[in-house]
């Protein structure tokens, strides 16, 4: 093999590697359907309203900007440099869901999208139930950061 073969090969199997890790970058959208509102403390049992607090704060927490819809609805939205997502989060007393909506530049197609958009969501439903469980146990939760 020449040294202009060799070259073009290692290109070829280079771009190709580069292809097969871009394509890992998307993911099986997740979606959070019907989380218990239910915590430890079986002597608390939440009403409507503080799990929409427990929402509007766990989302305001991790850098999402809630806003309710109508009650049992609220809706969330993220901007991170050029990506943003929308969710739907219905709820009531003893569940909520977190259901995508809408993103940008998250290459969402065939139910299939950016692995960090799965991470946001997954931050906001752990934030949503750290903030029941605070209110459950009559604490505060630490802060959380995007990543």
């Amino acid at each position: 093999m020449t040294e202009k073969g060799y070259h073009m090969k290692q290109l070829l199997m280079t771009a190709a590697a580069l292809l097969l890790i871009a394509g890992c970058t998307s993911q099986p959208i997740y979606n959070v359907s019907d989380a218990s509102t239910q915590v430890y403390n079986n002597d608390f049992e939440p009403t409507e309203q503080q799990v929409e607090q427990a929402i509007m704060l766990g989302a305001t927490r991790y850098g999402w900007q809630p806003r309710l819809v109508e009650p049992g609805l609220i809706e969330a939205s993220i901007l991170l440099r050029d990506h943003q997502a929308t969710v739907e989060i219905p709820y009531s007393a003893n569940s909520y869901s977190i259901r995508h909506k809408s993103s940008e530049n998250l290459d969402y197609k065939n139910g299939e999208i950016h692995r960090n958009y799965n991470r946001w969501v997954m931050n906001l439903s752990s934030a949503i139930q750290q903030q029941l469980s605070a209110e459950a146990y009559g604490s505060s939760p630490q802060g959380g950061q995007i990543r």
